[in-house]
């Protein structure tokens, strides 16, 4: 399967319009550029993206945006991702464990529900279990600027790093 051109994406039951999904992806994927410029500097930057002039970027094109986050990301590396994130992942593990606590099992639930044309469920299910088992990583972490890692373990199980939706910054 390839990535669908159309995607209707609703949130809360509203229609969202393509725009404004656009518009967010942009919003967020500047965002995180930036915070990847701060961390690793203009002239790591440079080192990562060799002829990318960051500052000529049009940070209102989300798929120009998305192409420079995946390479960055991709020449850092899983190490140089987890130095660059050490403070939030530490504090991210801790909360976690006292959010778990806290809700005595309890849950909530998040959900956006997404209506792609000629695409079933159970062919979704086939393509992303696809992209999970070769590993794709640069398609997974395409999928949302907020994806800095997603890759397979040994152990069958998927490391997920990612700046969550409720968590912004």
């Amino acid at each position: 399967m390839t990535t669908p051109d159309v995607i209707d994406t609703y949130i809360d039951g509203r229609l969202v319009a393509p725009a404004e999904v656009q518009d967010w992806e942009s919003r967020r994927a500047a965002a995180v550029l930036k915070k990847l410029t701060s961390r690793v500097g203009k002239l790591g930057m440079a080192e990562l993206l060799p002829g990318v002039d960051l500052a000529r970027l049009d940070t209102a094109d989300a798929q120009a945006l998305r192409d420079v986050l995946v390479t960055a990301k991709l020449h850092l590396g899983h190490a140089g991702i987890y130095a660059i994130l050490k403070h939030e992942l530490a504090l991210s593990e801790r909360m976690a464990r006292i959010a778990v606590a806290a809700s005595r099992g309890g849950s909530t639930y998040s959900a956006i529900r997404l209506v792609v044309p000629d695409c079933s469920a159970s062919h979704f299910g086939a393509w992303f279990d696809g992209l999970t088992s070769t590993n794709a990583e640069a398609e997974m972490i395409a999928a949302c600027p907020d994806h800095y890692l997603l890759r397979g373990l040994p152990d069958g199980r998927q490391e997920v790093v990612e700046t969550t939706g409720g968590s912004v910054r």
